[in-house]
Formats: structure tokens, sequence, C-alpha cells
């Protein structure tokens, strides 16, 4: 039977999905690598699906409403921000977080990296760095005004231990994505661009959808 557990630190997910180079799947279909898929990333829009945190965009917060967003993690029993709990875990600072972050992305090899986000700057808020245990792993982000949202996330492991997923994800207690139960539901509220899952010859898979551009990017309105 298969297991559903909470995970902690694993690793910093370099991307909503990584495999080991030295282990790829096989020509059976066979995962003999690990497959880790703990990437949020939440973009925040108007009613028109105009970027709040573009600072080029009409609909930008202002930078002092920006600048003030924080994005939290249980450590402890404590809300700590990523940059708090890296250094009580490591006890030096991480110099590459941002709580805001680009759409695309710039590296001493590549120019403009695609953070797969439609172009929309968004908020790192990856389930992964919270902390471990039998409930649900919990992310909260806070407004300058005072308010508040939650996201929580349960994460499922197969039983070979080297696969590692997002089962199920709330927000604000509402369930806005299910893996297993309710076999790949996205609420159309938080996933505003689906588009059919095509099979092999380009034809609809029944009434199958997914997130054009997968799972990780989440859009919340305000």
């Amino acid at each position: 039977m298969k297991k559903i557990i909470i995970f902690g630190m694993m690793l910093l997910a370099g991307g909503s999905c990584s495999m080991d180079k030295d282990s790829p799947i096989d020509e059976n279909r066979i995962i003999k690598g690990d497959v880790i898929d703990t990437r949020i990333k939440i973009a925040i829009v108007d009613s028109l699906l105009q970027d709040r945190l573009n600072p080029e965009s009409p609909a930008y917060f202002g930078e002092t409403y920006a600048s003030g967003i924080e994005v939290l993690y249980l450590h402890n029993g404590k809300k700590r921000t990523f940059l708090e709990r890296w250094y009580l875990i490591h006890g030096w600072p991480h110099e590459e977080y941002r709580t805001i972050n680009p759409p695309y992305r710039s590296t001493a090899e590549y120019e403009a990296i695609d953070c797969g986000t439609l172009g929309y700057y968004f908020l790192d808020a990856s389930s992964i760095y919270a902390d471990a245990g039998e409930e649900p792993v919990y992310v909260y982000i806070q407004y300058p005004d005072g308010n508040e949202d939650e996201i929580k996330v349960q994460l499922y492991e197969n039983e070979q231990g080297n696969v590692c997923l997002m089962n199920k994800i709330w927000f604000n207690d509402e369930l806005i994505y299910d893996r297993l139960e309710n076999p790949d539901y996205y609420n159309p509220k938080y996933y505003p661009w689906l588009e059919p899952v095509l099979d092999d010859n380009g034809n609809p898979f029944g009434s199958a959808v997914r997130p054009k551009n997968g799972t990780d990017l989440i859009v919340i309105m305000k």
C-alpha cells in the first residue's frame, strides 16, 4: 500500500521537478532516481489578471506594500521567514533567496531562464522548506495590512522512498489540488489557465485538464 507522509528539509528544489542525472527513468518507465515536486510559486493578480508583483504592471501593489509581503514557514512551532529558518538550521546566511522573484532569471551560462510562471512575478512558497511532521505542511503569506493567507500541503512518498510529490494543496482551507483521491483535480479559481490533456494522437483524453504551466504556479486574486 502506498503511504502519505510529510517531508521536511529534503533539498532546496531548483525547479518544479528534478531527477538525479545518474538515475533516469529506464526503458520500462521505472524511476531509479529521486523525483521531487514540491515547488509552489504564487502569482498575485487583480480581477483583470494583471500582475500585482511586477513593478511595471499597472496593477502593481507599489514598492512599500510589495516589499512588506513575507512568506513564513513553521520552525519549532514558530512562523519564520526562509532566511531566518535557514540561518537557524545551517548557521550561515543564504545569499540567493528572494521573496518576490521575476519570471526570468539569469545565470553564468544563460541570460534568461523561464521560471514557468507565464510571465508573472511570483512568491517562492515551496512546501519543502517547512518542518516535517505527520500533519500537513503549512506555509503562510503575510501582508503589510495585517492579512494572512495559509497554504496547506499534504505530501506523498512512494513505497521506495525515491519520489516525493504534492498530493493535496489547500489555500485558506479551500481544496485547490488533489492528485490521488480526486485524480488531477484543479480548482479553476487558482488555476485560471487549464488546458485539455491530450493522448498520443493529440486528441483530448476524456474530460481531463491540467494547468498550462504545471501544478506549481498558483494564482490568487487581490
